[in-house]
């Protein structure tokens, strides 16, 4: 069980690096492009095989690592100036940041702080979120976390 979620775990990374290293590719990088379709259509179909087994926990896992991975990367190419989103597309991206954060809350028990994927969706957030309401709800998921991490670390 542990290898497969050690395996689930490295894909996921892999993905997700794909998914920000694609953004930034010359089109004309087609072997990159390649790799980078080939690696996303084996998540979505591991997620998909997830679902059909009924692994609701695992599957949340695997179809969130992108969000928060892109969540993340939008707050990364904005500091290296690398992208000016335009007032409707940071419009969005805070609609979708608020989404991700309330469907986070309601599932605060699956989450794995010690995850990279969960680790940089909540620094995605943090440079995302700007409402005093979905700063606060932030601040107490990001406690919350802070806490589990804290219980594994002292736990057997």
């Amino acid at each position: 069980m542990k290898t497969f979620l050690t395996a689930i775990i490295s894909l996921l990374v892999g993905v997700a690096a794909g998914f920000c290293f694609r953004s930034w590719v010359p089109s004309e990088n087609y072997q990159q492009t390649f790799e980078s379709d080939l690696a996303e259509a084996k998540l979505f179909m591991m997620t998909l095989q997830k679902l059909d087994s009924g692994d609701v926990s695992k599957t949340r896992i695997m179809g969130t690592t992108p969000v928060f991975e892109d969540l993340d990367s939008l707050r990364y190419y904005s500091v290296k100036g690398w992208a000016s989103p335009t007032p409707e597309q940071r419009q969005e991206w805070k609609a979708v940041a608020s989404e991700t954060l309330d469907y986070m809350l309601r599932h605060k028990e699956e989450w794995d702080p010690r995850l990279l994927s969960v680790r940089d969706g909540i620094r995605g957030l943090g440079a995302i979120l700007s409402d005093t309401e979905d700063v606060r709800h932030l601040s107490e998921l990001t406690n919350y976390l802070s806490s589990v991490e804290q219980k594994m670390r002292t736990s057997p």
